[in-house]
């Protein structure tokens, strides 16, 4: 997912392990038009998750 790997890469986090239920929500959204506020949700995800945290 190219928005994830480019928020990693600005946060110069390391790679999270994203729980399959989880990715499975944010591909059955419906994003059309909202690339911003999908940027937004994963970016506050990268912050606000621990080293190693299961997103």
């Amino acid at each position: 997912m190219q928005v994830l790997r480019n928020s990693l890469l600005r946060y110069t986090m390391p790679v999270p392990e994203i729980d399959p239920e989880v990715m499975y929500t944010f591909l059955q959204h419906p994003w059309k038009g909202k690339i911003r506020q999908f940027r937004n949700i994963i970016d506050r995800m990268i912050i606000l998750a621990s080293d190693n945290e299961v997103i």
